[in-house]
């Protein structure tokens, strides 16, 4: 890969070339890399080639950023986090740009050609009509060969060219003359006619005819030569007529130049055809390479998230003093803003993919509520605000949705509402918009005495990446991707989104959400449960090579008065399995040797049906339909809370 590598700020960045300048042709002749604080210069310098060049653009920036300035041009902001991985970044970005290069090219020479091929066959569509014309002007000598053979031509394009494979196509052009048609003596297709011919295929006798013809090329005589080009390599089709003093007619020369001109043009339409499928094929496995390493990016990170969140959930069981017990809860709030940080960027993944799935049950508003708001307590006190709830819906009526996600919409805005206010108070607040016997529609309201939102800003808050700071002093952390989900979940939700704000007074963020009154108290069987699994002591087997993960499921059951068999992988499991009776079996999905969707499907073959609980950090739905469908009856995603193991072994027993 060859590219020009340098910067105008003398001495920064080591690794990099430094150049006073650099001329336009070296710009418009090669990929580079141009490290700058001052892009606009750089723009104004070389605004003349700007269309014309390609390559990437290094700018110090407040965070990590992509725009495309122009076409061919990337302009990547970065931090002074970032300096010391400037120089393979540059590298991989360039390595990326080159092959988006090469593929945009590719794909553009393919439409010319296509578009080329088109032409030439309208041509031929119109040539096809001359000959018909000129067929209709001499009837007695031409119209009964021409209709027919251009009828048979056109069958024969489209039953057997088209069909035919880019390897055998040679052997189906010649196969158009082995019915006798034309009572030629011989046809043949020649890798070459100028030299010493070569007949690659042919049908009849050709021999003598190529003899003659090789001897005289000048002369009119008894055969006759089409070019053809076949692999970008020139061929062409020879003619051999029965009788030496016979000559072609001039609308026989007239259909087998057709003949030439279409068999080239579906061979290049073929050709375009199978470059599509190959292209389409790269990108759809690239787009499942992503699929897998996005999957695997959230197996990776919830693991030692779950293991945080485990830890923090036994500290939080044990003997604490005042100080402990603070320190326990400002650890166990940043491994929660840790966990939703991960959970919008998987989030805003999947949205942009379109596998976004809400599920559905009953909850309570109230509830949900007073523990969201709960969550905020440590933070709003860190800032001297006060954290309020008024909730105008007094009734206690379940209602059908996603509590998950909506909570996620509330805490959103909460956490912008504490990120952007230095005093007074943040009120979250729960009104009736609208009602009757089967549903209800509720406004979810969220007021602070912040900032404040600039009128100019107000349509791009909710654009991913977007943020309102947009200096080297931001005070203040996110990734920009919070209110872009909220817009996704709330039209997913069939919601709706209203804004109000007066800069430097403060904002109002509120989302309209219909929902489903729920037809039974399901909170009622879940107590119903919880009272006859209370006091029983289980037998629980736990599959799971993590050591960390390991220790927190088997310290937290023991002191819920149960008892632990372990196993480091699927192998050990089933030797455990066949050998005691459990009561409930977890199994991690990512194990050595065999995995934990591997285990549970030799389980159920076996005829055991001992209730299993997978614990997964894959969580998309694919995934999750996928462990069920094995045989497990729960699916727990990482990072797994102390109480989502009391109310999955409930809601099982």
């Amino acid at each position: 890969m060859k590219f020009n590598c340098f910067s105008l700020i003398p001495g920064r960045y080591p690794g990099f070339e430094f150049r006073e300048s650099i001329e336009p042709s070296e710009l418009r002749h090669s990929l580079f890399v141009l490290v700058t604080d001052d892009i606009e210069l750089f723009f104004d310098k070389y605004s003349a080639i700007l269309q014309k060049i390609k390559g990437i653009i290094l700018v110090p920036g407040e965070r990590l950023s992509f725009e495309k300035p122009y076409e061919n041009l990337r302009a990547v902001r970065f931090t002074p986090d970032d300096e010391p991985v400037l120089l393979p970044l540059a590298e991989i970005l360039l390595s990326m740009f080159m092959e988006n290069i090469k593929i945009s090219s590719a794909y553009e020479l393919l439409k010319m050609e296509s578009g080329r091929t088109q032409v030439q066959y309208n041509r031929l569509l119109g040539f096809y009509e001359s000959i018909q014309e000129k067929a209709r002007h001499d009837i007695r000598h031409q119209n009964k060969w021409t209709i027919e053979v251009l009828l048979k031509l056109i069958k024969f394009r489209n039953d057997e060219l088209l069909k035919s494979s880019i390897e055998d196509y040679s052997e189906t052009v010649i196969s158009f003359f082995r019915d006798n048609y034309f009572d030629f003596r011989g046809v043949a297709l020649l890798k070459n006619y100028d030299s010493t011919p070569e007949i690659i295929i042919s049908t009849g006798d050709v021999k003598e005819a190529l003899q003659e013809k090789n001897g005289n090329k000048g002369g009119a005589g008894w055969v006759s030569v089409f070019p053809l080009t076949f692999e970008n390599r020139p061929k062409h089709l020879l003619i051999a007529l029965k009788n030496k003093n016979e000559s072609l007619k001039e609308y026989e020369t007239s259909f087998f130049l057709l003949f030439s001109e279409i068999a080239i043009s579906t061979y290049r339409e073929k050709l375009n055809e199978h470059a599509l499928i190959e292209a389409k094929d790269e990108a759809e496995t690239a787009n499942r390479l992503k699929s897998q390493f996005m999957a695997n990016i959230n197996h990776e990170l919830r693991n030692p998230l779950n293991g945080i969140t485990g830890m923090i959930g036994l500290l939080k069981m044990s003997e604490l003093d005042s100080i402990q017990k603070q320190q326990v809860s400002l650890l166990e709030f940043s491994a929660q803003s840790l966990g939703r940080i991960i959970n919008d960027l998987l989030d805003f993944s999947s949205i942009e993919k379109g596998n976004f799935r809400l599920n559905r049950e009953a909850f309570l508003a109230d509830e949900l509520l007073k523990k969201t708001v709960s969550l905020f307590d440590i933070p709003a006190q860190n800032k001297g605000l006060k954290l309020k709830l008024v909730n105008n819906y007094t009734e206690n009526q379940q209602l059908e949705g996603d509590p998950n996600r909506l909570q996620q919409i509330i805490i959103n805005f909460i956490t912008n509402a504490i990120k952007y206010s230095g005093h007074g108070e943040i009120t979250l607040k729960l009104d009736v918009d609208e009602e009757d016997r089967n549903g209800i529609i509720l406004r979810f309201s969220v007021s602070d005495n912040g900032i404040g939102i600039p009128e100019e800003k107000m349509d791009s808050i909710f654009t991913e990446f977007v943020q309102l700071e947009d200096t080297y002093t931001k005070s203040r952390q996110g990734l920009g991707l919070g209110l872009a989900i909220v817009k996704e979940l709330t039209r997913n939700m069939n919601g709706k989104i209203e804004v109000e704000s007066t800069p430097g007074k403060g904002s109002t963020f509120s989302v309209i959400i219909p929902f489903k009154k729920a037809l039974q108290d399901s909170d009622i069987t879940e107590k119903k449960d919880e009272k006859k699994t209370a006091g029983r002591k289980l037998k629980i087997m736990i599959a799971e090579d993590d050591v960390i993960n390991m220790f927190y499921l088997e310290m937290t059951f023991m002191k819920m008065g149960h008892s632990i068999d372990k196993a480091k992988n699927g192998n050990d499991a089933l030797e455990l399995v066949f050998s005691n009776t459990y009561d409930i079996l977890f199994l991690d999905i990512g194990m050595p040797e065999m995995n934990g969707f591997e285990c549970i499907k030799i389980i159920r073959k076996n005829k055991i049906t001992t209730p299993a609980v997978v614990i997964s950090g894959y969580t998309s739905e694919s995934e999750i339909q996928k462990f069920m469908s094995a045989g497990f009856n729960r699916v727990l995603s990482k990072p797994v809370d102390i109480k989502d193991l009391k109310t999955v072994i409930d809601s099982l027993l």
